[in-house]
Parts: C-alpha cells; sequence; structure tokens
C-alpha cells in the first residue's frame, strides 16, 4: 500500500503523465508598470480526472496598495461571452487533453491554448484540435472591463497536422516569437 501512495505522489510531484505548464500555486509575469497574476489549483474527479484552474489577475500599485484587478478571458471575438477561468484536462491521467500557455512578447502577453477534449472520444489524442490566442488588453474608465484577454484567433488543425497539444502550443509559441 504505501509503495502504492509512493507511487501516486511521486507521478503528482514530478508531471510524468501530464504536461501542465503552471503547477498549484502563484505565477506572475511583469506587464507595463504591473504584474500578470496567474493562480493555479488542482481538482481531481473521481480519482480519475484531474485538471488545473488557471485564474488571471493583473496586480496594480494604487496609493500604496495593491490592487488585484481579475482579467476575464473573453471567448468569441465579440467580447459577448467571457469566463474568469480557464481549465486544463487530462483524461484518465494520461495524457493531456487541453492545455495552455503565458507567452510574453515585448510588452505584449499571450495565452496560447490548444485544446482535443471536444474530440468524440475523449482519449483521441490524434483527432484534430481547437487552437485559440488571446491577447491581454488594458481598457479605459469605460470599458466593461479594466483588462482583459481578447480573443485574437480561434481555428481548427486537422488530425494530420495537429500533433499533441503541448506540441501544437509549442509550434504556435515560435511562430508567435518569430513575427
Amino acid at each position: 500500500m504505501n509503495k502504492v501512495i509512493f507511487f501516486i505522489v511521486f507521478l503528482f510531484s514530478t508531471n510524468v503523465f501530464s504536461g501542465e505548464l503552471y503547477e498549484s500555486g502563484v505565477h506572475k509575469w511583469p506587464y507595463k508598470k504591473n504584474q500578470l497574476a496567474l493562480i493555479s489549483g488542482l481538482s481531481v474527479e473521481n480519482d480519475r480526472y484531474y485538471y488545473f484552474n488557471y485564474s488571471f489577475y493583473i496586480l496594480k500599485k494604487q496609493n500604496g496598495k495593491e490592487i488585484w484587478y481579475s482579467v476575464p478571458i473573453m471567448k468569441d471575438k465579440d467580447s459577448t461571452k467571457w469566463d474568469f477561468r480557464f481549465n486544463t484536462w487530462s483524461g484518465f491521467s494520461e495524457v493531456m487533453l487541453k492545455n495552455a500557455k503565458v507567452v510574453v512578447k515585448g510588452s505584449d502577453i499571450f495565452i496560447i491554448s490548444a485544446d482535443k477534449s471536444d474530440n468524440d472520444s475523449f482519449q483521441n489524442v490524434h483527432g484534430p484540435a481547437s487552437l485559440l490566442i488571446y491577447k491581454l488588453q488594458e481598457g479605459n474608465e469605460m470599458s466593461r472591463w479594466r483588462y482583459y484577454f481578447a480573443l485574437i484567433e480561434n481555428k481548427i488543425i486537422p488530425a494530420d497536422q495537429a500533433g499533441h497539444v503541448d506540441e501544437i502550443i509549442t509550434r504556435f509559441e515560435k511562430k508567435l516569437l518569430a513575427e
């Protein structure tokens, strides 16, 4: 029994069977005179499925205090649908089916997400993938949101070009940084 528990703890602590890019906790990047914070927390469902929930915040100093602005992620280009969290997904803890990465290019910050969890079989790692790229935007006093991630690219990658979600993210990260 102790060997089984040790093995499970080992797998979770080393991410052997998953590609989560941000373990539980707070992760930060500079953004202009502020910081972007990603807060990551682990969710486990029925001891079989697990995923990380990511929430984004801009940390801004004002009048000697640090203010945390929630940063929504726009679900469409019209900004009519949004969410305040993003979740990764690993089917049966064997392979990543949905993941995301924060990418910094100069003073711009992007989220690149690849998702295969909508396939007929959520274990179908060889199927097509959805690619979503978001860019951090700053609103003004009259805007609905002070800060938000705007959807700038939404495309389906055919199965024969897709690969694993982490490979897709890496490929589009390189393309974004080269532009």
